[in-house]
């Protein structure tokens, strides 16, 4: 297992949305098994969002299909998926999933 501190800073144009900067810290890197690393969306630093982090694990199906799991957890209360702010997180995501769909 290799762990870094490499910092990374990605931004994401969400269109009529506007774009957001998210930034993180790599906290573990298993090549073909694991990514884990802090997460931090623009200038939000809520209480209930401390020590986020997105992690995706990799497991070989077969010859040619990996399953990909993916989490992003913290530290606090969950998320009412119905409310706005669970909207909101359940847009941003799906726009995540659609571009590694387009990726693989």
């Amino acid at each position: 297992m290799f762990k870094s501190a490499a910092i990374t800073n990605n931004e994401i144009d969400a269109g009529e949305i506007g774009s957001f900067v998210h930034t993180g810290e790599y906290l573990t890197l298993e090549p073909n098994r694991r990514i884990k690393l802090t997460f931090k969306a623009g200038n939000v630093d809520l209480d209930h969002y401390s020590n986020e982090f997105i992690e995706a694990t990799f497991r070989p199906q077969n010859e040619s299909q990996t399953e990909l799991i993916f989490v992003n957890g913290w530290d606090g209360q969950g998320i009412d998926d119905e409310s706005e702010e669970g909207q909101a997180l359940r847009q941003a995501w799906s726009g995540w999933r659609s571009a590694l769909e387009k990726l693989f």
